[in-house]
C-alpha cells in the first residue's frame, strides 16, 4: 500500500505544499488512510483524517427526517470553506442495511448533497475516490461477487502506468470530439443511434492536472480508464440494454434498459431491482410515470413507461453544470489543447482553422449542426485503436474487469455521492 499511497498523492492528487486534503475513511481502512497522510505531510500539504463508521452511517436514515436529510449539511459546507482536495476510501463496510432504507429517504439524502456538490465545483476542488472500503467480505456476501477474485481485479486495476493512461485517454478524447454518427448494436438488444457534436470528452485517467482544473473536470476515480461525451441532446434514439449488473443500496440491478426516442427516455426497464432506478429517476426529473408493468405485463416493479418524455429538469443541477452544458451548446467546450491533439491525429489540418467538412472557424465551432458526417473520418473500432496506438480489440487502458463489472456507483464526484452528514465518503451503493 505505501506505493500506492505516494501515487495517489504525487501523481494522481498532485498535492502541493499547504494544501488543506481530507482522507475520508472507515474503520477497516484506517491503515490506507494513514499511509496516505503520511504521503500528504511528505508532499508538504496538511491532511485532515476523517473517520465514519457503519453505525454512524445508518444512524442518519433512522433518526433523520426527509427534511432534515434534506438539509445540507452544516459539516460539509463548512469543509468545504478551506479544503483543497478530498481522498475518499469509500464505504460502509456492510451495505446490507441499505436494503432497509426507504427509497423516500436515499431522495432526500441525494437532494441534501446538490448544495455541498455545487458549493465544490464553484471553488474547484479537487475530488480523488479510491474505493479500498467498498472491497469487502460483507459487499462479496451481499452482491453475490467472488471476493477473492473481486479484490485480484481491482489491485491489478491499480497498477497501471497513470501517464500512459493519460496519453491514451486525451488521444481517444479527441476522436470523440469529433462529429460522428454513431450506432451501438449488441446481442442482448441493444440498438441505439445517436450523433456526437463537437464536444471535449471527459477523461478519467486517474491524474487531476491544470488543464483537467480548468476544463472543470476536478475529480477522478481509480482504478481509471474511460472516455465520456455528451451526445448531442435529441439525437439519441433507440434502446440501450446494460450487459453488466450494478449494485445499489444493498441489492444487484441486472438488465437495466433505457429507451429512447430523439433523445428523451421513453421507457426504463430492467430484469432485476429495476425499481432502485425508476424511482431515483422520477425524483430526480419530475417526470410523470404511466402504470409499472412486470415483465410478463402484470404489476409489479421492473419496467417503467413514461407518459411522455419527460421535460429537461434543469431546475436541480448545480449552476456550473448549467453554465458548462451551456458552453458546450453554443460550441465553446474546445479548448486550442483539444484542437492540437486532433491535428496530430491527423482529423484537423495542421495550422488550419477549417475542420474535415472544409467549413470556417465560425462553423467549426459548432455554429451551424446540419451535416454532421460530411467528410469525418469513420468512427470504428480499427479507428480508435489506431487513435489509441493499440489495436481495435486491445487498448491499452485498465482492464475492464478491473475497473469493474463491480465497481460501485456514484462516484465521489457526483451529487448523488453523499457524506454521512459531514464526513464525506458514504456511498448509496
Amino acid at each position: 500500500m505505501p506505493s500506492i499511497a505516494k501515487t495517489v498523492v504525487t501523481e494522481c492528487l498532485r498535492a502541493k505544499p499547504g494544501e488543506a486534503v481530507t482522507v475520508s475513511t472507515y474503520p477497516h481502512t484506517i491503515d490506507a488512510a494513514n499511509e496516505i497522510a503520511t504521503e500528504l505531510y511528505r508532499a508538504g500539504a496538511e491532511p485532515l483524517l476523517l473517520l465514519d463508521t457503519d453505525e454512524f452511517f445508518y444512524a442518519q436514515f433512522k433518526h433523520l427526517t426527509e427534511d432534515q436529510l434534506k438539509t445540507p449539511s452544516p459539516h460539509c459546507l463548512g469543509l468545504t470553506d478551506y479544503v483543497n482536495a478530498n481522498i475518499y476510501l469509500g464505504g460502509p463496510k456492510d451495505p446490507s442495511g441499505m436494503r432497509r432504507i426507504p427509497s423516500s429517504k436515499w431522495n432526500a439524502y441525494n437532494e441534501g448533497e446538490i448544495a455541498h456538490y455545487e458549493k465544490s465545483l464553484q471553488k474547484k476542488t479537487r475530488s480523488l475516490y479510491l474505493p479500498l472500503g467498498t472491497i469487502t467480505r460483507e459487499r462479496a456476501k451481499t452482491y453475490g461477487f467472488n471476493y477473492n477474485t473481486w479484490r485480484k481485479s481491482f489491485t491489478e486495476g491499480l497498477k497501471v502506468k497513470y501517464a500512459d493512461l493519460q496519453t491514451t485517454g486525451k488521444r481517444l478524447g479527441a476522436l470523440l470530439a469529433l462529429p460522428q454518427s454513431v450506432r451501438i448494436t449488441a446481442p442482448n438488444g441493444t440498438n441505439l443511434r445517436f450523433q456526437l457534436a463537437r464536444r471535449e470528452a471527459q477523461v478519467n485517467d486517474g491524474i487531476i492536472d491544470e488543464e483537467d482544473i480548468m476544463a472543470g473536470a476536478n475529480d477522478a476515480s481509480l482504478p481509471a480508464g474511460s472516455v465520456t461525451v455528451a451526445p448531442q441532446e435529441d439525437s439519441a434514439s433507440g434502446v440501450l440494454v446494460g450487459d453488466v449488473p450494478i449494485p445499489l443500496q444493498g441489492k444487484l440491478l441486472e438488465g437495466l434498459a433505457f429507451r429512447f426516442e430523439n433523445g428523451r427516455v421513453t421507457e426504463i426497464s430492467g430484469k432485476r431491482n429495476a425499481n432502485l432506478i425508476t424511482e431515483q429517476y422520477a425524483a430526480g426529473t419530475g417526470a410523470d410515470h404511466g402504470a409499472v408493468r412486470g415483465r410478463h405485463g402484470g404489476q409489479g416493479p421492473d419496467r417503467v413507461a413514461l407518459d411522455r418524455p419527460e421535460p429537461q429538469a434543469q431546475a436541480g443541477l448545480p449552476d456550473e453544470l448549467l453554465r458548462r452544458r451551456r458552453r458546450e451548446r453554443r460550441g465553446r467546450g474546445q479548448p486550442r489543447a483539444r484542437r492540437d491533439e486532433q491535428e496530430q491525429l491527423g482529423l484537423l489540418h495542421p495550422g488550419s482553422e477549417r475542420d474535415p467538412q472544409g467549413r470556417g472557424q465560425d462553423n467549426r465551432r459548432g455554429r451551424e449542426d446540419r451535416g454532421l458526417n460530411g467528410g469525418v473520418p469513420a468512427f470504428t473500432p480499427a479507428a480508435v485503436g489506431a487513435a489509441a496506438g493499440g489495436t481495435a480489440s486491445g487498448l491499452p487502458l485498465a482492464p475492464r474487469e478491473a475497473a469493474g463489472p463491480l465497481r460501485e456507483e456514484p462516484t465521489a464526484a457526483s451529487p448523488l455521492a453523499g457524506s454521512a452528514r459531514g464526513l464525506p465518503g458514504a456511498f448509496g451503493s
